[in-house]
């Protein structure tokens, strides 16, 4: 991949990010709103108001523009005056730890990621989510948003994709936020860390971390060590 074909990439970042952390902002006040037993039609007000901005035409087009990202806190300022365009009202304070746990779980999500293709997938994925959660009538306008957002990702070569996590690694580096739910779970552990986990499928025709092949004439050992999914695993092929 030539250095022109990378930087294209790496402006694919931003619009990944910001449209997970929009799906990760409605899924929060959402999951807040039931656990506090809200009243249903304030409820579904509230998120109905969010999707509607979120998929609006022009929102949604500046969302997967491909840019750089100025800073995290442009972003949060963004999400700010989001959550602003609906009947919820927050507090400086209770945005910021919204914000990053809306952060952190996206960070998470993407660390958890076993290989790019993933990240891909998730999109639809997380759309279809808000699907299930908004009225009917804004339905059509997410499935167009589902469709715009994996086309723009979908034709990226695999070592694209590889730079657009690169990227987004650099950006979330040094985030660190305590988030319960997820030290709970084992997926963050005391010292704030993401717990990246050896298990899971890697890319088609491609090794886990910590494979070792050994070639004797026209036999190829495969080892996976320690660690790394849990034991040795030894597999001789003929090729």
């Amino acid at each position: 991949m030539d250095g022109e074909a990378r930087a294209e990439a790496v402006l694919l970042a931003a619009p990944w990010l910001l449209l997970n952390l929009s799906c990760e902002m409605i899924f929060i006040l959402h999951s807040r709103l039931d656990s506090n037993s809200a009243d249903v039609r304030k409820s579904q007000r509230i998120v109905d108001d969010l999707v509607q901005t979120l998929v609006e035409p022009c929102n949604f087009s500046e969302t997967l523009r491909p840019h750089a990202l100025s800073s995290l806190a442009a972003a949060k300022a963004s999400f700010s005056r989001l959550a602003h365009c609906s009947i919820a009202r927050l507090e400086k304070g209770s945005m910021s730890k919204l914000f990053s746990l809306m952060v952190m779980s996206v960070k998470t999500m993407l660390m958890m990621c076993r290989n790019p293709q993933q990240m891909v997938e998730i999109l639809p994925t997380r759309l279809g989510v808000l699907e299930s959660m908004a009225s009917p009538s804004l339905v059509p306008a997410l499935l167009l948003c589902k469709e715009k957002a994996t086309e723009l990702f979908k034709s990226l070569a695999q070592l694209q994709l590889q730079s657009v996590r690169q990227e987004l690694c650099l950006i979330l580096q040094g985030l660190t936020t305590k988030v319960t739910p997820l030290i709970s779970t084992g997926l963050q552990n005391l010292g704030g860390f993401i717990s990246v986990r050896g298990e899971g499928a890697a890319l088609p025709d491609q090794f886990c971390a910590g494979t070792v092949r050994y070639f004797a004439g026209k036999k190829v050992t495969v080892a996976q060590a320690p660690g790394m999914g849990g034991g040795i695993r030894i597999q001789t092929e003929v090729v």
